[in-house]
């Protein structure tokens, strides 16, 4: 790939997507928090929005709570049905012009997506998939050098769910080890809180568009 078709030319847009959720159960874990906002090549998020999601039964693991700050008085203040922020959230993600952008996203937050649709009755379609990008994926390519296959959609996402599943000690992918590491400036003490990770995830967007051609 070279020149205008680079990634980085792209003028559509691009749609940053972060959840916080009660677990790490790929199969049952809901979302209790998302942000969603857009992106430009240079790494400016705006239009960021965050919504607390309301399940009656919620139950945050004690991990989960400590690591994001969990406060229920807050979160149940806030929180909104399921299926309104889901509505509102689609109509986002699904315009054709984005691509989806997230940190880790398709070994979690995509089944995460996917338990909060099924509890609302509705059939996961992971045809959106061909338009995502995870910076976990690009990251670790940058790391090991590696050159993404981008002869097609499909190969594209094939390679970054090889490099998801490339696991080496001492590789550090996290979004604040890589915003650090390119000395981007970030109050760190606020991520995993889902909108600072998507401001965080746009500013490292912004640097590593241009370490690695895709």
């Amino acid at each position: 790939m070279i020149g205008s078709s680079l990634t980085r030319f792209y003028q559509g847009g691009f749609h940053l997507i972060d959840t916080e959720t009660e677990g790490l159960n790929l199969a049952f874990s809901r979302p209790w928090q998302i942000s969603w906002g857009f992106c430009n090549t240079k790494g400016e998020v705006s239009e960021v929005k965050t919504r607390f999601i309301w399940w009656s039964n919620l139950h945050v693991g004690e991990d989960a709570a400590r690591i994001t700050r969990f406060d229920y008085d807050v979160y149940k203040a806030g929180a909104v049905d399921p299926r309104i922020v889901y509505d509102e959230y689609r109509a986002d993600r699904d315009k054709p012009d984005q691509r989806i952008v997230f940190q880790n996203g398709l070994a979690f937050d995509v089944y995460v997506v996917a338990t909060w649709e099924r509890l609302m009755g509705i059939i996961p379609d992971f045809g959106y998939l061909l338009r995502c990008i995870d910076t976990n994926a690009i990251l670790k390519a940058i790391a090991k050098g590696w050159q993404p296959d981008i002869s097609s959609p499909e190969a594209f996402l094939a390679w970054q769910y090889k490099c998801q599943n490339h696991i080496e000690r001492g590789l550090k992918t996290n979004m604040p080890d890589a915003g650090k590491a390119r000395k981007i400036e970030h109050d760190y003490s606020t991520v995993h809180d889902a909108e600072s990770d998507i401001r965080l995830m746009g500013k490292v967007w912004g640097k590593i568009l241009y370490e690695l051609e895709f």
